[in-house]
């Protein structure tokens, strides 16, 4: 599961894997595993959301 937040860490959205998430950015699967793995070694802050003009910040969430 893939969680989206705006920048003042509201929630936007959630997407159930890799694919979906890669499909609302229009990207590749590796793009969105990558900024992912960026973000939790701090390397990477936040996505643009081209859709509705905004930043974004992506979590990795717990699957049940």
């Amino acid at each position: 599961m893939i969680l989206m937040y705006d920048l003042e860490d509201n929630y936007i959205c959630e997407f159930k894997n890799y694919k979906d998430c890669a499909k609302y950015f229009n990207t590749s699967i590796k793009v969105i595993h990558t900024y992912i793995c960026k973000s939790q070694k701090g390397t990477r802050d936040k996505k643009r959301d081209f859709k509705n003009n905004r930043w974004v910040r992506l979590f990795r969430g717990v699957s049940e």
